[in-house]
């Protein structure tokens, strides 16, 4: 099965122009691996293909990393220096460091330059994880911890609620989404089982902060899944992301960018009245706006809000400001930290340019001298496959592409249709409605487009492999896990080699 699925994998990488890889190392019941995936253009569609799991003996250097890498690709793809296009990796030093890093390594040993990626989702995950750790002082995650153990060990509870407390992972910020809204939901079943068991009894403000950031959390909850498809793209990663902070901004009544001179505006109000509200970065909000938004979750957050509020006891208006400080300084995290990611990386593993557009209706609005730009930084690739009148065929198309967009009645419509249709926008979607007439740059926009936008789909694989390999299978050789790993996409690949 191995066999015959990396000699189709060995044939699909002959034909094409241009492939990307993503890769990432992880220890799974007990062995370390080196999960390699690529993806490609074939067959008119994006093809996210399982290369190698590739057991590591040794310490995770990136020299070492490297040299397994490029042992599997000169096999596999021999011309592999010209071909791969890009590199995407969770942004770990040994992966990314500027001298010694796998990817570093990677990108000077092939002829033309890579695009370098660091996941869109796991820059995401740590943005997320550093809001929770200051969420309410640092105390919220320790009380989850102690209320959902305790929950967890209720089994009379759980045999009257036909339903168990989720667990929650501190590794896996997403499983915190599933967590909160069983908590929202059984709100008041609990708050009556906490009656009797007063000793575990988490506080009112502790529920209010449950409340109050759950939406927020269903919100980051969409984004992720829609980051972590197979053939998301690059741009669409970016879009999504952006998006996320615009809607966490709106629910939060955050203002920014401002402006320097509102920012020094805006401290020099807290100066004569500290409580006026909050900033962060470039962004900002104020104590009003910021209770408005927390009014707006429900009536028990009103109602037990304003108890705070209009108390007489100073420790309950106390507990009225943490919570709303809380709360401005979480959505304050997330979308500076939002804001702040890029998932282009240079050599040094700063942010730098995007990658150029690859959808139809992009291409209409990118300046025509950028686009030559790109063509020209791929033509050594691109020469690997194309005479130089092929690759003179692709600036003619993009031109011709451009005019018919802008005067034939109804083209720039549909395009804008399909563009629109999921979503997510998907490559081959937004091709569509131009059929074959644009076939030369449609086959370099698509390898541009194979270039991955993270390493989830590497997860996945480490996924399967923790759940194949569980405490009764320990002694499960590395080439039979391998073949579990190539039997569930031997089918495809059958399909794709032998089926026009």
């Amino acid at each position: 099965m191995c066999t015959v699925n990396l000699q189709g994998l060995k044939e699909i990488l002959k034909d094409i122009w241009a492939f990307s890889i993503a890769l990432d190392a992880g220890n799974n019941a007990g062995t370390a691996y080196l999960d390699l995936r690529m993806r490609c253009y074939y067959k008119n569609f994006l093809q996210n293909l399982h290369l190698l799991a590739i057991p590591m003996r040794e310490r995770h250097t990136g020299a070492y990393q490297y040299d397994l890498i490029v042992n599997a690709l000169d096999i596999l793809a021999p011309n592999w220096r010209y071909q791969l296009i890009g590199v995407s990796s969770d942004g770990a030093s040994t992966m990314t460091g500027c001298i010694q890093g796998t990817v570093s390594r990677l990108a000077r040993e092939c002829h033309t330059p890579i695009f370098r990626i660091w996941c869109g989702a796991h820059q995401l995950d740590l943005v997320i994880k550093k809001a929770f750790n200051g969420l309410c002082n640092e105390r919220f995650l320790n009380i989850v911890t102690g209320v959902t153990g305790h929950l967890r060990r209720q089994q009379n509870l759980i045999s009257d609620m036909k339903c168990a407390c989720p667990t929650f992972v501190l590794t896996r910020w997403i499983s915190m989404g599933k967590l909160l809204k069983w908590l929202k939901e059984k709100r008041i079943r609990l708050l009556q089982h906490f009656e009797e068991k007063t000793a575990c009894s988490p506080s009112t403000e502790w529920w209010i902060t449950i409340m109050i950031i759950q939406p927020l959390v269903k919100r980051i909850e969409k984004t992720f899944i829609s980051l972590q498809g197979l053939n998301t793209l690059v741009c669409e990663q970016r879009k999504q992301l952006s998006q996320l902070g615009t809607d966490i901004m709106s629910r939060c009544n955050i203002k920014g960018p401002i402006s320097v001179e509102e920012e020094l505006e805006f401290k020099a109000q807290l100066q004569q009245k500290p409580l006026h509200g909050f900033i962060l970065g470039r962004y900002c909000v104020s104590q009003k706006e910021i209770v408005d938004a927390i009014n707006e979750v429900g009536g028990f957050v009103q109602l037990s809000m304003d108890q705070f509020c209009d108390s007489d006891d100073n420790a309950d208006r106390a507990k009225h400001q943490e919570i709303v400080s809380s709360f401005a300084n979480f959505g304050l995290q997330i979308v500076t930290g939002v804001m702040k990611i890029v998932v282009e990386r240079d050599a040094r593993n700063s942010g730098t340019e995007e990658i150029p557009p690859v959808l139809p209706l992009d291409l209409f609005n990118v300046n025509s001298r950028l686009f030559t730009a790109s063509l020209q930084q791929q033509r050594i690739r691109l020469r690997q496959k194309l005479s130089d009148e092929a690759i003179e065929q692709i600036d003619e198309q993009f031109r011709q592409l451009r005019i018919a967009v802008r005067e034939e009645t109804g083209l720039k419509a549909v395009l804008e249709q399909a563009h629109t249709r999921e979503n997510v926008q998907s490559f081959d979607e937004c091709w569509s409605p131009l059929g074959t007439k644009y076939s030369d740059l449609h086959r370099f926009c698509a390898g541009m487009a194979s270039v991955m936008p993270g390493t989830s789909s590497v997860e996945a694989d480490f996924s399967l492999i923790s759940w194949t390999k569980d405490p009764n299978s320990q002694r499960m050789t590395d080439f039979s896990l391998e073949s579990i790993l190539h039997c569930k996409q031997y089918d495809r690949l059958q399909k794709l080699l032998f089926n026009d």
